[in-house]
């Protein structure tokens, strides 16, 4: 049985359409997430890019700016064996790990397109660049629902470099904006298993939240760096049975995976921080939220545990 996720799969379909057409793969993507390593493996020539920074660095290298040596220095772990960033980088394809976000992704997107435009003009372009939608919704939609939560929005990231470009080219359609197609997860989650959006009426306030997720899950990770963005106290936990005692137990103790200890270390129990009377007395408004691949029965089971320290059944 395949239950490899559709929108890996579309990822992965993509890059070897790059490779059939004997162009570059660019991956939005961290060149050592497990995602990401087997995407390359589809690709005969790639690189991969961490941000819209390293993304401008090589746009403005494409257009003439910047030194070989210290381009083959900086993305040597990221790219194909024998790249040559002035051969490798004519034709490209656009691709992302899909636990990145939606919005970055899409203008890496359009700035390899109207960067390749300025190059080779806009009448060349279907011979240089594909566009290809390998966007998971999933991801972007549960951290647009922890702003709601907190009553904040997401903020799309801007390119210097790609409104200049935009500004020379003002007339000219891309095709990463027209061949968007409108293929969302909401719907498809929204059938298995409920789409990630924020539930009921909004409360005035949240006091923390519980991230539910893997340890070495990076979107799960975003979401925690979003509360802690917001101000406001966030636990990431993997299972219920981080709630209480080791013995099973439900006093008010948490341990939890803080931002500064790495998947790597989490993952074998390592780095891990216990905070006592993690419940505050009184009231309280607790947000809970988590990673895209987080089961539902660890939802139902965090919340029991939650209620027990309380003294409430679920």
């Amino acid at each position: 049985v395949d239950t490899t996720c559709p929108w890996v799969s579309k990822v992965w379909t993509s890059v070897e359409k790059s490779k059939d057409k004997g162009h570059t793969a660019i991956i939005h993507g961290k060149y050592d997430h497990e995602e990401t390593v087997a995407t390359k493996s589809f690709a005969q020539k790639y690189l991969v890019l961490k941000n819209m920074g390293e993304a401008e660095y090589v746009a403005d290298y494409m257009l003439g700016n910047g030194n070989k040596e210290e381009f083959l220095s900086k993305f040597s772990k990221a790219m194909s064996d024998g790249f040559d960033p002035d051969v490798d980088l004519a034709c490209l394809g656009v691709a992302n790990q899909t636990t990145m976000l939606k919005g970055e992704t899409e203008l890496i997107g359009k700035l390899f397109e109207r960067t390749l435009i300025k190059k080779y003009g806009p009448q060349n372009i279907n011979e240089h660049f594909l566009s290809f939608n390998t966007i998971c919704d999933a991801t972007q939609e549960r951290q647009d629902a922890m702003y709601k939560m907190f009553g904040a929005e997401y903020e799309a990231p801007e390119s210097k470099l790609y409104a200049e470009l935009e500004g020379e080219q003002v007339g000219i359609d891309l095709m990463t904006t027209k061949n968007a197609e409108k293929l969302s997860s909401r719907q498809m989650e929204a059938d298995s298993k409920g789409g990630g959006e924020v539930s009921g009426d909004i409360p005035a306030k949240v006091d923390m939240v519980l991230v539910l997720g893997g340890f070495n899950s990076s979107n799960t990770a975003h979401l925690l760096e979003i509360a802690e963005e917001e101000g406001i106290t966030g636990y990431h936990i993997d299972c219920a049975e981080r709630i209480g005692l080791p013995d099973g137990e439900a006093t008010n103790r948490i341990q939890h995976k803080p931002m500064s200890t790495s998947p790597a270390q989490a993952m074998m129990d390592e780095g891990l921080e216990v905070t006592e009377n993690f419940l505050p007395e009184g009231p309280v408004t607790i947000g809970i939220t988590s990673g895209a691949s987080t089961p539902d029965n660890i939802f139902g089971d965090v919340l029991k545990r939650v209620l027990a320290v309380q003294g409430l059944e679920a």
